[in-house]
């Protein structure tokens, strides 16, 4: 099972230990279950991530985006599509 480092939200630094790529399950941790919905989550994970057999994995880079604010910057980035499912 994968534990977020303590206070990784709050510094950034701490976001750079996580995993390559994380499951709908390591960021619904990460981000605080309360926070966000499991529908949600599953439709940022089509869009955003890669899908392996029945299991769709988020990269870092999206993660970090997603805190960070700047997922508006990460679809406009030349060769990387979001995808709908």
């Amino acid at each position: 099972m994968f534990y977020p480092p303590h206070g990784c939200l709050q510094d950034h630094a701490g976001m750079e230990s996580l995993p390559p790529l994380l499951t709908v399950k390591e960021l619904k941790e990460l981000l605080g279950a309360e926070r966000v919905g499991r529908e949600a989550l599953y439709a940022f994970a089509r869009k955003f991530g890669v899908r392996f057999g029945k299991r769709y994995l988020i990269p870092r880079q999206v993660v970090l985006a997603l805190v960070e604010g700047r997922l508006e910057e990460l679809e406009k980035t030349p060769g990387v599509e979001a995808r709908g499912r």
